[in-house]
C-alpha cells in the first residue's frame, strides 16, 4: 500500500502540471494583448487563474478521493472522518502542484521547455524519495534532497492520514 500510495503522488505530480504548463506558455500572448489593450488588469487575471486552479483541485481531489482510497484497500472507519482528511490533503497536493505548473509555464519560453522542466523536476525527486533506491543506499552527495522533496511528504502524510489509529506499526520503505 505504501509503495501504491507513492507512485499515486508521483504520477499526479505529472499529470496535474502537464496542462498549467502547456497553456499557459500559448496563453501568454493572448494575456499580454488584452493587459496592454485594457480589457483587464493583471491582478484580476491571476486572481481569476488561481481560482480555476482551487475549482479543478477541489474537483480532482473529490474524484481520486472516491476512486484510489478503497481500490488500495484503506481503512474507511471512521467513513466520513477519514475520506474527509484524505479529500482535504489531495486538495492542498494537488492546489500546490497546479500553482507550480502554473508558475512553470508563465516562466518556460514554450510549452516543450515547460515539459521539459518537468521532467527535470520529477526524476530527481522520484530518485530520492527514498523509495528506489531506498534512503540506506543514496550517495551521501545526494542524501539530502530526499528532505525537500515533495513525493516523500505527499506519501508520508497520506499513509498517515490513511491508518491513524490503527494498532498495528507500518513499515514503509520512505522512512
Amino acid at each position: 500500500k505504501a509503495l501504491v500510495t507513492f507512485y499515486f503522488f508521483a504520477t499526479q505530480f505529472q499529470t496535474v502540471m502537464t496542462p498549467m504548463t502547456v497553456i499557459m506558455p500559448e496563453e501568454r500572448s493572448v494575456n499580454l494583448r488584452e493587459y496592454r489593450n485594457g480589457v483587464f488588469t493583471a491582478p484580476i487575471y491571476f486572481l481569476s487563474r488561481l481560482t480555476l486552479a482551487i475549482i479543478n483541485a477541489a474537483l480532482l481531489a473529490l474524484i481520486t478521493t472516491f476512486c484510489f482510497y478503497p481500490i488500495v484497500g484503506f481503512p474507511v472507519t471512521p467513513f466520513p472522518g477519514k475520506f474527509i482528511k484524505w479529500w482535504s490533503f489531495q486538495f492542498l497536493f494537488l492546489t500546490s502542484i497546479l500553482m507550480f505548473g502554473y508558475a512553470i509555464g508563465m516562466a518556460a519560453p514554450s510549452a516543450i521547455a515547460a515539459n521539459k522542466a518537468i521532467g527535470a523536476i520529477a526524476i530527481p525527486w522520484l530518485l530520492t524519495a527514498g523509495v528506489f533506491p531506498p534512503n540506506a543506499d543514496l550517495r551521501p552527495t545526494t542524501s539530502w534532497l530526499h528532505y525537500p522533496n515533495l513525493f516523500s511528504w505527499a506519501s508520508k502524510i497520506g499513509l498517515t492520514i490513511a491508518f491513524k489509529g490503527k494498532k498495528s506499526k507500518i513499515y514503509c520503505s520512505t522512512s
